[in-house]
């Protein structure tokens, strides 16, 4: 049995998880008792020729399994799926504004804080992709800007950022269920432009500056904070001092990207290991960004945007 790729544009990957197929032992070959199953991952397959005259072929659903036993050793191809990647315009936030976090929980977006010129602002709007509605929650306590966000069972984390005059410790809760907020335990720093990242359910925020201004010396701090405890404790720091750079954790470690050195972008990119308390060095963005957005999905970490002197359309992926 072979896999018919003809459909799929040339230099395109498709990723193996996308074409996952499991043959079992042939049971008889006279009676042709192999099962099939052909596991439909977001998309379906599509059958290929063979001698199907004494089966009816079953609808693949998206996310699904199916097998089918009778005849189905005759196959000769199965065609893998293949959609172009490409964007969609979503419905626009209710309020305009940089410098905000932005997490998801229980398949709801919600994006926190910001500001849109001399204006900082405490709003938070919930975005719902399954209705493409966004609704608009209960406000937190302090307007904050460059602020950093994390999720711990189900909680919103947001920590740090900063307001027109001063930078910034503060740690609140938002707990989505009740919408409330509360107030945690402080960084021991004060400093915006920070990135936050989860492991383990515990929270890492990582680099920042305590100015205010872009011209401020960066930080190198790395901070764990444990929900369960509501502690802090000082963690191994960077090797490079940065601000308005992003991080994301995956397959257990933090991975820092990007940021400004108080006078440049930078390409840097660390890993964490929480386990050891250590940072190493790992392979260069190709572009000098900061301010970039970042999300996990699986073991692969996407970077989106950006800015480089101006605003940047950086795609990349992290694997």
């Amino acid at each position: 049995m072979q896999f018919d790729t003809s459909s799929i544009p040339a230099g395109t990957t498709v990723a193996s998880a996308n074409l996952r197929m499991y043959v079992s032992a042939v049971g008889s070959s006279t009676t042709n008792t192999k099962s099939i199953w052909a596991n439909a991952i977001n998309e379906s397959w599509v059958e290929g020729t063979g001698n199907n005259a004494n089966k009816t072929c079953p609808t693949a659903t998206a996310g699904t399994s199916w097998n089918y036993r009778t005849n189905c050793t005759n196959w000769s191809f199965i065609h893998p799926p293949y959609t172009a990647q490409a964007w969609t315009t979503m419905p626009s936030m209710p309020t305009a504004r940089y410098g905000h976090a932005v997490v998801a929980v229980n398949n709801k977006i919600y994006a926190i804080g910001g500001m849109n010129g001399s204006t900082y602002f405490n709003k938070v709007e919930e975005y719902d992709p399954a209705t493409n509605v966004w609704t608009t929650k209960t406000s937190m306590s302090t307007p904050r800007a460059l602020l950093a966000a994390a999720v711990v069972n189900g909680k919103i984390y947001v920590i740090g950022g900063k307001n027109a005059t001063t930078s910034l410790n503060l740690n609140e809760v938002y707990d989505p269920a009740t919408d409330t907020w509360a107030t945690k335990a402080a960084m021991s720093t004060a400093r915006n432009g920070l990135a936050a990242a989860v492991v383990n359910n515990k929270i890492y925020a990582i680099g920042g500056a305590s100015g205010i201004l872009l011209s401020s010396s960066p930080l190198t701090t790395n901070a764990e904070y444990d929900p369960a405890t509501n502690n802090w404790a000082a963690r191994a720091a960077m090797t490079t001092a940065r601000t308005n750079l992003t991080a994301a954790s995956a397959n257990g470690n933090i991975y820092a990207f990007g940021g400004w050195s108080g006078s440049v972008s930078l390409n840097k990119n660390e890993e964490y290991n929480p386990v050891t308390d250590s940072w190493a060095g790992r392979r260069n963005l190709p572009a000098v960004a900061d301010s970039i957005s970042s999300a996990t999905l699986g073991s692969k970490i996407y970077l989106i945007g950006g800015y480089s002197g101006i605003a940047i359309n950086l795609s990349l992926i992290h694997i």
